[in-house]
Parts: C-alpha cells; sequence; structure tokens
C-alpha cells in the first residue's frame, strides 16, 4: 500500500509541476525539457498521461491548459 501511495504523491508533484510551467506560456516540450534541467528525473515523466495534461493546442502551435469547464468532455482536445 505504501508503494502505492509514494508513486501517487510523485505522480501529483510532476503534473503539477508540468501544468504549472504550461500555464506560465512554456510549450509543451520546452516545459518538459526544463522540468528535466531543474533536476527532475526523466523517468518522472513517464508518469504523465494525456489525461492528466487536458491540454488543447491554441492558434499560435503553443499548448495550453483546459479551464476547467472543458475539463473531461473532449471539446478541443489536442
Amino acid at each position: 500500500m505504501e508503494a502505492s501511495v509514494d508513486v501517487k504523491i510523485q505522480h501529483d508533484i510532476v503534473v503539477g509541476m508540468l501544468r504549472g510551467h504550461l500555464e506560465n506560456g512554456y510549450g509543451l516540450a520546452d516545459a518538459m525539457k526544463h522540468m528535466v534541467t531543474m533536476g527532475l528525473p526523466k523517468e518522472a515523466l513517464k508518469l504523465l498521461t494525456r489525461a492528466d495534461l487536458e491540454l488543447h493546442q491554441n492558434g499560435d502551435g503553443h499548448y495550453e491548459v483546459l479551464p476547467e469547464e472543458y475539463k473531461g468532455n473532449g471539446n478541443g482536445a489536442a
């Protein structure tokens, strides 16, 4: 049980970091690169799923976090 809780905590941290980068204007690839540069092990990025990100691509080719009202219904998902 303790191991699954540990993975859940790690997952939540990685998701939070990535979403924070995206909300601050990073593109998806740049956000991931920056997280690794900051010391996050590349292996930790494997914890991410598309559902975690809930992204859409805006008109200039950058990914943005979907607003809360669009999450889970497929509107604008990349």
